[in-house]
C-alpha cells in the first residue's frame, strides 16, 4: 500500500486529506490554505490510522500557530471498503472543520481591536482592575465614561479622561 498524499480537487480546495506522512506535512498544508487567500476555514479529512494524526495536525496549528482558530465541526462516520480477497470491512472516518474566530470588530465591520495595554501609560495592574469592571479592551475604553474609569482604577476623573482620550486616539475615534 502506498503513501497517501496531501491532495486537494479544485472543488475542496480548501481540504486536507491526512494519509501517512509526517504530521507537520499536514499542519503547513493547513497553514498555507489559511495564508494563501481570505480563506475563512480549512477542512481537514481522515480515515482509520490517520484519525489520530488528524487531531494531531489541528491541535498543532490551533496551539501553536494560529490561536485564533476554533474547531467549528467534528463529524464522525464510516465507510465501508471493498476489500481485495472480497467482502468488505468498515473504517472509521473523520473531519475537522477548522474555522477562523469573528473578532467583535469584524461582526460591525469596525476597525481592529486593541487591547488595554497598548494605550499610552496603562500597565498590568490598571489592565486588570479595567477588565475586572468589563472594560476588556482599548475599544471598550474609548467608549467608557470617565467618571466610572476614574472609579474603578482609583485615579483622578483627569487621568480618567486622558486614558480614554489615549484609547480613542488609538482605535482612532
Amino acid at each position: 500500500m502506498g503513501k497517501k498524499e496531501v491532495c486537494r480537487t479544485s472543488e475542496d480546495s480548501n481540504t486536507v486529506y491526512v494519509g501517512r506522512k509526517p504530521v507537520m506535512n499536514y499542519v503547513l498544508a493547513v497553514l498555507t490554505d489559511f495564508n494563501s487567500s481570505e480563506t475563512r476555514e480549512v477542512i481537514i479529512k481522515a480515515r482509520g490510522r490517520a484519525i489520530s494524526t488528524a487531531v494531531d495536525v489541528a491541535e498543532i496549528v490551533n496551539r501553536r500557530f494560529m490561536r485564533d482558530l476554533d474547531v467549528s465541526e467534528i463529524t464522525i462516520g464510516t465507510e465501508e471498503i471493498e476489500q481485495e480477497e472480497g467482502g468488505t470491512r468498515n473504517v472509521s472516518t473523520i473531519e475537522l472543520k477548522l474555522a477562523r474566530k469573528l473578532e467583535p470588530s469584524a461582526k460591525k465591520g469596525k476597525a481592529k481591536i486593541f487591547e488595554l495595554t497598548e494605550v499610552k501609560g496603562i500597565g498590568p495592574k490598571t489592565t486588570g482592575k479595567l477588565v475586572e469592571a468589563g472594560i476588556e479592551n482599548a475599544n471598550e475604553l474609548a467608549s467608557s465614561d470617565p467618571e466610572r474609569v476614574a472609579e474603578v482604577v482609583g485615579s483622578s476623573a483627569k487621568r480618567a479622561s486622558t486614558m480614554i482620550e489615549d484609547a480613542r486616539s488609538l482605535v482612532g475615534r
